[in-house]
């Protein structure tokens, strides 16, 4: 089941690539609109198999990543900025350490 999760994923990244490459071509917006969907109902799956109601399983990371976009605000406050003036590579350390301070300051755990 995860192999095929990964498969999944495989086809995700080369059809992002594709449309790196393009980004107007219509037929690879539509093959990566397929193989989300594809990477999707495998991880519906996946969570049938391991008796994990899916919707819950949603609204646990919905919360768990606004909890963290928050602190990751909060963060960006305190260093005198707003989180939206922050380079790409200053949010990311944010998140970093909003997953730390989530974790107890227990690194990078996903």
């Amino acid at each position: 089941m995860v192999t095929k999760l990964n498969e999944e994923v495989d086809e995700v990244l080369a059809e992002f690539e594709a449309l790196a490459h393009d980004p107007d071509d219509t037929a690879a917006r539509d093959r990566i609109e397929d193989e989300i969907g594809d990477l999707l109902f495998v991880a519906a799956n996946l969570a049938r198999h391991a008796n994990v109601d899916t919707e819950r399983a949603m609204l646990r990371a919905n919360a768990k990543f606004e909890r963290r976009y928050r602190l990751m605000e909060a963060l960006a406050k305190s260093d005198g900025q707003a989180l939206e003036d922050a380079s790409l590579q200053q949010q990311e350390a944010y998140w970093a350490q909003a997953k730390a301070n989530e974790r107890g300051g227990g690194g990078e755990g996903r």
